[in-house]
């Protein structure tokens, strides 16, 4: 179940996922301050404590190796550190999917709701990282 934490309401989103909300939905509105996921009957918040980048598929990359990772570490609610090394144009791609699973986010195709897979956009080297969220 899921609750608006401003009005303490339980909402009914449309969809799979809690975090999947229609904004024009009736009864709810944009300025929801957050989402609590409850279950049975208490709170639960989930904090995001790292996302892990790992090299699943390498073919002819000179910067990848298979099983290579990167970590970003979360220090707070914008803050990563970064450890291990990627390539540019690799860390370029994966941003959008490493900062929306930061912030909660579920892609519908992925077969897990914390990991999904991603593929380097260099069509010379295409490399397939496997990125995934990690909670405290």
């Amino acid at each position: 179940m899921i609750r608006d934490s401003e009005h303490n309401e339980a909402l009914h989103l449309p969809g799979n996922s809690p975090l999947w909300v229609e904004m024009g939905a009736p009864d709810l509105s944009a300025r929801i301050l957050s989402l609590e996921l409850v279950q049975e009957g208490r709170q639960a918040m989930r904090t995001v404590k790292r996302i892990r980048v790992a090299v699943k598929e390498v073919n002819g990359c000179s910067v990848h190796k298979l099983g290579d990772e990167v970590v970003f570490d979360c220090v707070g609610e914008a803050s990563v550190t970064l450890s291990g090394t990627i390539c540019l144009g690799a860390l370029t791609s994966l941003m959008p999917k490493v900062y929306a699973l930061h912030n909660g986010a579920r892609f519908r195709w992925a077969q897990e709701d914390d990991a999904v897979v991603h593929a380097c956009p260099d069509p010379k080297t295409p490399t397939v990282f496997e990125v995934r969220r990690e909670f405290e």
